[in-house]
């Protein structure tokens, strides 16, 4: 394991005293500079839930749940900030709402974005499993909480918005800030 992410893993449940927490550290998307893009949205409270296919939990891991701790990464493979899964929704791929596509932050935050970006997206993915797309499968939405940023991030102000300022106005937040802003 990357030393950051243990480094950061440990800060962040020292901080938040939590006792057996588990989490999971990944990027977004399969190229550098989407994971790149999407991890600046979650980071800036943009980008609050995201969408994979259901087969790629069926054949590989368990599905996320309420309650789950994931490290979002950089394409560098450092940290950029946890998040917890809130709610998880399963639906076939057609019923997808213009709220989900909003609450995934990317591009002008429309449903009509969502579909072009995701369609390419899963179309590739299928086509490299050599299979056909839309698949009558369902998608897998998860809702998420940013609930830290790592210390690296909130040093790159051009990444800090306002929301970040307000909050460190706050006396619990800020002491966790460590005066950073």
């Amino acid at each position: 394991m990357n030393h950051q992410i243990h480094a950061y893993w440990q800060r962040f449940v020292t901080t938040h005293r939590l006792e057996n927490a588990h989490y999971d550290a990944w990027a977004f998307g399969d190229d550098a500079e989407t994971a790149n893009q999407l991890a600046e949205l979650v980071v800036k409270g943009i980008k609050t839930a995201t969408t994979s296919a259901l087969e790629d939990y069926e054949s590989n891991e368990p599905l996320p749940k309420a309650g789950d701790y994931n490290m979002i990464l950089w394409a560098d493979g450092t940290p950029a900030c946890i998040t917890q899964t809130k709610v998880v929704e399963i639906v076939p791929y057609k019923w997808v709402s213009a709220e989900h596509a909003f609450h995934e932050g990317e591009g002008d935050r429309s449903l009509t974005y969502w579909r072009t970006v995701h369609e390419a997206f899963f179309k590739n993915e299928y086509q490299r499993l050599k299979q056909s797309f839309p698949p009558p499968i369902s998608r897998v939405f998860v809702n998420y909480s940013r609930l830290s940023i790592e210390m690296r991030v909130l040093q790159n102000k051009s990444l800090i918005n306002e929301k970040m300022i307000f909050f460190s106005k706050i006396p619990l937040v800020s002491s966790c800030l460590n005066g950073l802003l």
